[in-house]
């Protein structure tokens, strides 16, 4: 199932592809060097509320960009995710809790393909390590059970995108790519009753996944 994010980045990135030719010259009041926000040492805040980047899921991302160049631009990215749900089935007195708690850092590298007129084409790689924990919680009148799993992982991303500049220091945009994941995930289960036991698992997998961003916001000053 298309969620609705996706579907919307990915009308961003048609638009991007098909603004006809005289857009490019409705942008040259920019002057012939490209659009006047993208110029070295701008800057740029970047709000990102349902990223989808490698094993880190669906989390938006916090950003912060810096022009080094009228063509590159530097980033720092960080997100910090807190979920927590309880279930009470009166009928069976069974309870369930889950805690879920995720936290992300990494840089990003984009290159601007080109900068004259209201769109501006990237190339983008990002990389990124963190931690997600989650805590699950089962109690009925027959036995208890709590399990952890700890997981640790890193992510690098190459991705191909567009922004578009509605207003002068407004930016809105998407992007789609590859991503590689490590994951190693430590599980822990324990079961408390009739038959008691302690259950614990370690392990490690790579994978490559295609990513699909929501709408990115951007601010620049």
């Amino acid at each position: 199932m298309t969620h609705l994010p996706t579907r919307l980045a990915a009308a961003a990135l048609t638009l991007a592809l098909a603004v006809p030719a005289h857009a490019a010259a409705q942008g040259s009041s920019d002057g012939a060097d490209g659009l006047s926000v993208l110029k070295k040492g701008r800057r740029s805040l970047e709000f990102n509320l349902a990223d989808v980047f490698g094993g880190f899921g669906d989390q938006g991302r916090f950003g912060y960009w810096s022009m080094r160049s009228d063509r590159t631009a530097l980033g720092l990215f960080a997100n910090v995710a807190f979920s927590r749900s309880d279930t009470d089935r009166t009928q069976d007195e069974v309870e369930t809790d889950r805690t879920s708690f995720a936290v992300s850092l990494g840089p990003s590298l984009k290159r601007y393909v080109r900068t004259v007129g209201p769109v501006a084409p990237y190339i983008r790689g990002d990389l990124a390590a963190g931690i997600q924990r989650t805590s699950d919680d089962f109690v009925s009148p027959q036995a208890t059970a709590e399990s952890t799993s700890t997981a640790f992982i890193a992510s690098a991303g190459f991705l191909l995108g567009a922004e578009w500049f509605p207003l002068e220091g407004i930016s809105v945009g998407g992007h789609t790519g590859l991503v590689l994941d490590f994951v190693h995930d430590s599980q822990e289960q324990t079961v408390s009753g009739p038959v008691s036991d302690l259950i614990e698992t370690d392990f490690s997998r790579i994978s490559v996944s295609t990513v699909t961003t929501g709408l990115l916001f951007q601010i620049w000053f």
